[in-house]
């Protein structure tokens, strides 16, 4: 940490004062460089997930510009796999349904001021399916709104953070996939 700031600092126009702005550029980048460089090779890390959801995971139609990159297609099928694995897991399903259903006819468009367009699609549920929706709803279409209330709501039914995690890993997984069937 001392050393990332010590490079931020080198590269800071307020950082260093007694040496020369190129000199500053140059510390920042051969330190910024050392402290960066990371031998990865791709998709070395599938090996980390769970063999199962490797072997079950297809990439979604949404992504089908993928497929000729073998790497960012397995990456892709696994991402959408683990999360609907986890939606399915810790949402109930008439809240996925709603979420679900509500990114499908999604634009792209801000939703409306205010939280009516929320509570109108989650009316019918019941109060903790209502709480998941609403939070993936959120997530899923205007992830700036997502407020305190709204969390203490959904906590109130289910508290574990693997459920919270759940539902916005859900709801912004079926909102990446949407946003990704634009692309194709």
């Amino acid at each position: 940490n001392g050393l990332l700031e010590a490079a931020w600092r080198l590269g800071s126009p307020r950082g260093c004062g007694g040496l020369t702005s190129p000199l500053r550029r140059f510390a920042a980048r051969l330190v910024g460089r050392r402290l960066l460089t990371v031998a990865a090779e791709p998709g070395a890390s599938q090996a980390l997930l769970p063999e199962e959801l490797r072997r079950e995971a297809q990439l979604p139609r949404e992504c089908g510009w993928a497929e000729d990159e073998e790497t960012v297609a397995a990456a892709l099928a696994c991402f959408f796999a683990a999360a609907e694995r986890a939606g399915a897991q810790y949402v109930p399903a008439a809240a996925r349904d709603v979420i679900m259903a509500a990114v499908e006819r999604w634009q792209g468009e801000d939703p409306p001021v205010g939280r009516a367009w929320v509570e109108e699609a989650v009316a019918a549920l019941g109060e903790a399916e209502r709480a998941a929706a609403r939070v993936g709803l959120l997530t899923a279409m205007a992830s700036y709104r997502v407020e305190e209330t709204a969390i203490a709501e959904y906590r109130r039914h289910e508290a574990s953070d693997a459920a919270l995690v759940a539902v916005v890993g859900y709801a912004a997984a079926r909102a990446a996939r949407r946003i990704a069937g634009w692309m194709g």
